[in-house]
């Protein structure tokens, strides 16, 4: 469980919220165009980027909340977190106990596109990680690219049975996309996994796509 009062906690419902509210506004204003009528002295909020779609966006925000979900219920597919995708073929359920980290690789057939979402801050051993802010080169990038020590540290609990869960749904649909998605910690390992995968002499033909919410700053580029 979180604690009732950690920063997690604080972030997680902060995220909720946030999300709720959008896709409450959008629906009251039929998705029109935001107006730049604001009281003086203030800055009027920027319109959304063209072609951002709520009701998308809310989708891939249950498939990054359903990385909070138990292996079983992802099995299923049933997790309170699910209903909103239906049909995904869970690939593979990783966990590492050590770092405290958890996620997951799915097969979306209907949208041809394999789903990886890794789950946010939940514990101690990965509020130790958050606290890991000195910086470290990430390997696959050039010198001189320097990430966040706690989150590297994250990504490589879960590299290993990521990319070859991956490699694996590449098999069975070589035309997928890659959804690479999380929230708070699972935001910056999932920025991780994305950059690698990009780096790859084999990059998905579908290509890949970076999703994320409530992501902290992974590292100095």
């Amino acid at each position: 469980r979180i604690p009732a009062f950690s920063p997690a906690r604080l972030m997680w419902k902060a995220s909720a919220l946030c999300a709720a509210l959008v896709g409450e506004f959008w629906q009251s204003v039929g998705a029109g165009p935001v107006s730049n009528s604001v009281a003086p002295g203030l800055i009027p909020a920027p319109s959304p980027s063209p072609g951002f779609n709520v009701n998308a966006s809310l989708d891939v925000l249950h498939l990054a909340w359903a990385a909070y979900c138990n292996n079983s219920a992802l099995e299923a597919w049933d997790c309170q977190w699910c209903h909103r995708t239906q049909g995904l073929l869970l690939l593979s359920f990783m966990t590492d106990a050590q770092a405290g980290t958890q996620g997951y690789v799915a097969l979306d057939n209907h949208r041809s596109r394999i789903i990886v979402a890794i789950r946010g801050s939940k514990n101690g051993a990965n509020d130790i990680l958050d606290a890991e802010f000195w910086t470290k080169h990430f390997p696959p990038l050039r010198e001189g690219a320097m990430v966040h020590h706690g989150f590297l540290a994250a990504y490589s609990s879960l590299r290993n049975a990521t990319l070859t869960a991956v490699s694996k749904g590449l098999i069975q649909c070589p035309k997928c996309t890659v959804l690479v998605t999380g929230h708070s910690l699972g935001a910056a390992v999932a920025t991780l996994a994305a950059t690698e995968m990009a780096t790859m002499s084999s990059v998905p033909r579908g290509g890949i796509h970076l999703f994320t919410f409530g992501s902290p700053r992974v590292g100095n580029a």
